[in-house]
């Protein structure tokens, strides 16, 4: 008997403490949800996944996922990921998603296209993309994708330019290539502190691409292929002056991508 009340019965409903009836699911026993048991080695990170996908009876395997376009605002709110794969011609890189909406290939084929222009990317036979110089720059290729999926597919696609005008100098910024894969940053103008400015921005690149700086050097930065990248540098060369707001919007991106199940998808 609970401390502290008296039990009364009112015409065989719910007994009575103290005059008060007790909650409405005061009799209800408690059921303790357990999830599935998972069979050792079978749990896998996300860094370390590879996805497949099911197509007319056959499973595909379309490689680990290394970036994500969690809603693309330009085709019904979709996810896209870019799948990085590995075979005798070097590394690959294949852009997917798991919707069914008609107009859907057409989606991945505009920001395939987006990523060949803005990149300089070469595509193969099968539809997947390539650095010409054959390397993977995995966090330069990440920044392709994902300027390529915000671009308006209706609208044109074409290479940045290596000249910016950098809002917060005043300065004429520009990147001139020395071959081998160097590129030398420059100011122009009469915009304030040049000299930190071109080694800020020098130094957005690198973070931005994952390259060298020259040693030695405040102004020139290099590609460990020793190959010129020039599409890629002047898509780099718009997001390389906020090269911090950059970098916590992709944290942001990561820390809330998640790919939707194909289920989720069909609309």
């Amino acid at each position: 008997m609970p401390a502290g009340g008296n039990w009364s019965v009112e015409d065989g409903k719910r007994p009575v403490v103290d005059g008060k009836r007790p909650a409405e699911d005061w009799a209800r026993p408690v059921v303790e949800k357990k999830r599935p048991a998972v069979p050792d080695g079978t749990r896998r990170t996300e860094r370390n996944r590879r996805e497949s996908f099911n197509y007319m009876g056959q499973t595909t395997d379309i490689g680990r996922r290394i970036e994500l376009v969690p809603l693309d605002p330009h085709f019904g709110d979709v996810s896209i990921g870019l799948y990085r794969q590995q075979d005798d011609g070097g590394p690959a890189c294949r852009v997917h998603t798991y919707s069914r909406l008609p107009g859907a290939e057409d989606r991945i084929a505009s920001v395939v296209t987006a990523m060949e222009v803005l990149g300089g990317m070469v595509r193969d036979p099968d539809g997947r993309l390539r650095f010409p110089c054959g390397w993977d720059h995995n966090l330069a290729v990440k920044r392709v994708f994902l300027e390529a999926c915000k671009l308006d597919p209706s609208g044109p696609v074409e290479p940045r330019p290596l000249e910016i005008l950098d809002k917060k100098s005043g300065l004429q910024i520009k990147v001139l290539s020395e071959g081998d894969g160097v590129y030398r940053v420059t100011a122009h103008g009469e915009g304030k502190d040049p000299e930190r400015r071109i080694s800020f921005i020098a130094g957005g690149l690198m973070k931005l691409a994952e390259i060298d700086e020259v040693s030695g050097t405040l102004d020139r930065v290099v590609f460990p292929c020793g190959y010129a990248h020039d599409e890629l540098i002047g898509l780099l060369l718009v997001r390389a002056p906020n090269v911090r707001a950059v970098l916590r919007e992709q944290e942001m991106a990561a820390s809330r991508g998640v790919l939707a199940a194909p289920s989720q998808q069909d609309r």
